[in-house]
């Protein structure tokens, strides 16, 4: 099982691998990394604001809470420019884990993207029908991430331990025969 900090490790130096595999906990590990990033962040924020509010004059205090808004908006900004890549491959690897075709991840991948992004109000049918399509879409995503390694593979395909298939000939003997996945050519 990949520990906290390797999983970390797994992050950066494959930030730009999607081609492999990521385990459920070291996608989890990141997302309790990025938890951990969020509350520094948003702490310095609070911690930033409580100093003000307590330690600045009126004039001083209009002008300090606006540099520091914007310091934090750009600094967010930054970090989740940077973060942008390396997130979208451990996600890509982590459904490939569960047994996704690739054609399947990045059509989730992208729609969430997407569809997630959308600021509707509601009032019309089809915001409603792209909400609920977004939300399907999340939904979905959500599910392969929580599912185990290889959960998907109905046909023994990228199994680690080959298909056993068994035959009980009577209630007393059983005739069991390892089954090979096929090689793709």
């Amino acid at each position: 099982m990949v520990s906290f900090w390797q999983a970390f490790k797994n992050y950066w130096r494959r930030g730009f691998d999607f081609k492999g595999r990521s385990t459920r906990a070291e996608f989890w590990w990141m997302v309790l990394w990025a938890i951990i990033g969020l509350v520094i962040l948003l702490g310095g924020l609070a911690g930033s604001m409580y100093m003000l509010v307590h330690h600045a004059g009126t004039n001083q205090f209009e002008r300090l809470i606006y540099n520091n808004i914007i310091g934090f908006f750009v600094l967010t900004l930054v970090i989740g420019i940077i973060l942008i890549i390396p997130s979208t491959a451990l996600t890509v690897r982590r459904l490939r884990d569960t047994g996704l075709d690739t054609w399947v991840i990045w059509v989730i991948v992208i729609l969430n993207f997407i569809l997630g992004r959308n600021d509707m109000l509601w009032n019309n049918w089809w915001e409603i029908l792209i909400s609920i399509l977004t939300l399907l879409v999340s939904l979905m995503m959500f599910i392969g991430l929580i599912m185990e390694s290889n959960s998907l593979n109905f046909h023994g395909k990228n199994l680690k331990q080959p298909a056993v298939k068994v035959e009980i000939l009577y209630p007393t003997q059983m005739k069991a025969k390892v089954l090979q996945p096929k090689q793709k050519d």
